[in-house]
């Protein structure tokens, strides 16, 4: 290993960095979850109280599931809503949303746009209802009604979680046998997986 192989100096220089730059962002990532959990579960009350459970209401009365279907008064409503609560809204829900509109002015409107609308408002009502604390359906319940994609993309989510764990107590058994390089280098790779998974769920959303 380079580490091994290089002169005490640089192994002297690599450790005295690694003991600055590993506190430094640990420190910095905890602060950051500390300081912005609070804000976060205000955010999720408002997505929930303002958007997901109105949306959620309106689903199930206007749309297939409900007795009242009504599509165009529905899409009205849920367009309204939207618009007023722009800044809590999802952004996967607000593009499946304008898919779905644009698939009724049609003359043969595709029902599968709004099945899939239908199956991620519900998703999302779930989601935060699980996230703040209110009873909701197991989490087998809710990943039944999830369709193929989301599926797969939480089947990645659960690999993430494994590979992360694995490779963060890789970390700590390199540096406890001193070897320090290998740790840094898995650092830097558990980071760059941090980066890949953040950008590919922003793609998601």
């Amino acid at each position: 290993m380079f580490f091994q192989s290089a002169s005490p100096e640089v192994q002297k220089t690599i450790v005295e960095y690694s003991k600055v730059i590993i506190p430094s962002l640990l420190t910095y990532l905890i602060t950051r979850y500390t300081i912005m959990k609070p804000r976060l579960f205000v955010i999720r009350e408002k997505q929930f109280n303002q958007v997901y459970l109105p949306l959620f209401l309106m689903t199930e009365q206007y749309t297939s599931r409900g007795p009242k279907r009504d599509i165009p008064l529905y899409l009205r409503k849920v367009e309204k809503l939207l618009f007023k609560n722009y800044q809590y809204v999802y952004p996967k829900t607000r593009r499946l949303f304008n898919r779905l509109k644009l698939e009724y002015k049609k003359e043969n409107p595709n029902i599968m746009r709004l099945i899939t609308f239908e199956q991620q408002v519900l998703f999302d009502y779930e989601k935060l209802k699980r996230e703040l604390g209110y009873p909701t359906n197991s989490f087998l319940d809710m990943f039944k009604r999830l369709n193929f994609i989301d599926k797969i993309s939480i089947l990645g989510n659960l690999f993430y979680a494994f590979v992360f764990i694995f490779t963060a107590a890789s970390v700590i058994v390199s540096f406890f046998n001193g070897r320090f390089f290998e740790g840094v280098i898995t650092i830097v790779v558990l980071f760059v997986l941090g980066f890949v998974y953040y950008i590919c769920s922003i793609m998601r959303r």
